[in-house]
């Protein structure tokens, strides 16, 4: 997993363009999280890695009649800061935002406390294996977590063509990197349904939607993946002072050998990017109460 260090700096950078770089794309997403999430009134909801805020605000747009609590937290103080701005005040409702590592709240949270886990893109940075127990504490009997994320059932591509240039090109990178700051692998989804079971959920629902975001070129889509949050580590591989031209020279590379969904890269022509999303949902059944 990636150490929190990089994580903290990754998101420090990220914030300042986060909801502009991501506006409409993720919008199917939130929409349909949070029809999962099957909110009532007085509904206690806890977002871990809540970023700026973006399904908390969603949230409250359709749900703020309904007096809810809800706990956001993120490990950077650039987001909880952007997330804040947006919540000055609802009536009848508690919003309280924490800048904290995730494990460390659930270990430390009481048992039984929260109606709804909503877990966001979280996965690429934490062990899936060790969370999931911990949710299952937070969570009432009967409670729901829902988790958005990606996953190497689609990525691999990518990471593929990243690397396949690395390799032929590896006096753009500062190799020893990666061997100091491991790299973060999502679980394929078949292994993330198995861990939500172990950990004594039930009922458990899947669905991938194709979000899609069209860019003038494939180079301006290195540019915002590069920038994106989840991508940008290794696009921290490059030597800073050779970024600019290892970028023009990725574009050359994904020409002559990356198709992605059926799309075909051409330098200097429009770039239709297609980013797979899971969203899946799990209902807590079991009364154990240890993790």
């Amino acid at each position: 997993m990636t150490d929190k260090t990089s994580i903290k700096d990754i998101y420090k950078r990220a914030a300042v363009d986060y909801d502009d770089n991501f506006e409409n794309l993720l919008e199917p997403v939130w929409s349909d999280a949070i029809d999962r999430m099957e909110i009532t009134a007085h509904c206690s909801i806890l977002d871990i890695g809540c970023g700026t805020g973006k399904i908390i605000q969603r949230i409250m747009e359709r749900h703020g009649h309904h007096d809810l609590c809800i706990d956001g937290i993120d490990l950077s103080q650039e987001m909880i800061a952007a997330a804040k701005i947006k919540f000055g005040g609802y009536n009848g409702n508690r919003i309280e935002l924490y800048c904290q590592d995730a494990m460390q709240y659930l270990k430390n949270c009481e048992m039984e406390k929260y109606d709804v886990v909503v877990v966001s893109f979280l996965l690429a940075y934490i062990d899936s294996s060790k969370l999931f127990p911990l949710i299952g504490k937070v969570l009432k009997k009967g409670g729901r977590v829902v988790i958005v994320t990606t996953s190497t059932d689609h990525t691999k591509e990518c990471e593929k063509i990243f690397f396949g240039f690395a390799l032929r090109n590896p006096t753009y990178f500062n190799w020893w990197t990666i061997f100091s700051k491991p790299l973060s692998l999502v679980a394929p989804i078949k292994k993330i349904r198995k861990q939500i079971w172990e950990a004594g959920f039930q009922d458990f629902e899947g669905k991938l939607i194709l979000t899609k975001k069209t860019f003038d070129n494939f180079l301006g889509f290195l540019y915002w993946s590069a920038q994106s949050g989840y991508t940008t580590m290794y696009y921290d591989l490059l030597i800073k002072d050779k970024k600019e031209e290892a970028m023009a020279a990725l574009e050359r590379y994904a020409e002559k050998n990356f198709i992605y969904f059926g799309e075909q890269v051409k330098i200097g022509k429009p770039f239709n990017f297609t980013w797979p999303v899971y969203i899946i949902s799990a209902v807590k059944t079991t009364g154990e109460k240890t993790v």
